[in-house]
């Protein structure tokens, strides 16, 4: 114990804060490396520079001088010892090289925020999305159980819950409808969010996935601005693997062939 508190003492501050900072950095390596999400050459800058402060931060420690057994006798601080008077220049040096690690460090939290945040995402996004319950389906229905705004009769519209015989007439008098957005504006006011997300669970234009507004996407059932973000993120879409992929990261299979029904083919 004697003996591993004398070694302790031989280390200098510089040392001591490159321990912190190396725990620090491994922690980030290893949370990047676990939420595995590096799939783009950008996406492996974050670890670049994290090794990068790593090397800078070992060299600060270990290089000559580094311990106080090194300092000269009488000496607070190796730079400005007896033996090496204080400057200009070497005031920079000493401040540059102390101040390098912590610069890296901070660029890498910056840098990597993008990353780290998905994981956070991942639960956010699956508290954010109500249960949604979905009425049955009559067998009038086309592709994916849900009716085309711009197709659909006035009795089919009608029997959806939520929309009276005037609102499937006006729906009808509005067509051709280029998104759901136009629908939208059709619906009662007075629908809570719960019965437009019911409403839309049986009436839906799929959106392009590549060109389709915040106002389109936000309208799907059970999406709200966090997945909003990780729709328009992963764009340009070249197939609905790629949208499994990507999307599949943050909700379960169930919800994403449901969210697949909203959607449009790549």
């Amino acid at each position: 114990m004697i003996q591993v508190i004398r070694s302790l003492r031989a280390w200098s501050l510089r040392q001591f804060v490159f321990a912190i900072i190396v725990i620090g950095i491994l922690g980030l390596i290893a949370e990047l490396l676990l939420i595995d999400h590096i799939e783009s050459f950008t996406q492996w800058i974050p670890l670049a520079v994290l090794f990068a402060g790593l090397a800078s931060s070992m060299w600060l420690a270990f290089r000559p001088g580094g311990t106080r057994a090194d300092w000269p006798p009488g000496a607070s601080v190796y730079l400005r010892s007896s033996r090496h008077p204080p400057t200009r220049i070497r005031s920079f040096l000493m401040f540059r090289t102390h101040a390098l690690p912590i610069v890296f460090l901070f660029a890498a939290v910056t840098a990597c925020s993008s990353d780290t945040r998905k994981a956070d995402d991942t639960l956010a996004i699956t508290a954010d999305t109500p249960s949604l319950t979905v009425p049955p389906v009559p067998a009038t229905t086309g592709s994916g159980g849900m009716l085309d705004p711009n197709s659909a009769s006035a009795a089919e519209l009608a029997s959806i819950s939520g929309l009276s015989a005037t609102v499937a007439g006006s729906i009808i008098s509005a067509r051709p409808h280029a998104n759901m957005v136009t629908v939208n504006r059709l619906l009662p006011a007075t629908l809570t969010d719960q019965q437009r997300d019911s409403v839309y669970a049986r009436i839906w234009k799929p959106i392009d996935l590549n060109t389709a507004t915040d106002s389109e996407i936000l309208l799907i059932p059970g999406v709200g601005a966090r997945m909003l973000r990780e729709f328009k993120e992963y764009r340009p879409y070249t197939s609905i693997e790629q949208f499994r992929r990507e999307i599949g990261r943050y909700v379960d299979k169930a919800e994403l062939a449901r969210l697949e029904l909203y959607i449009a083919t790549p």
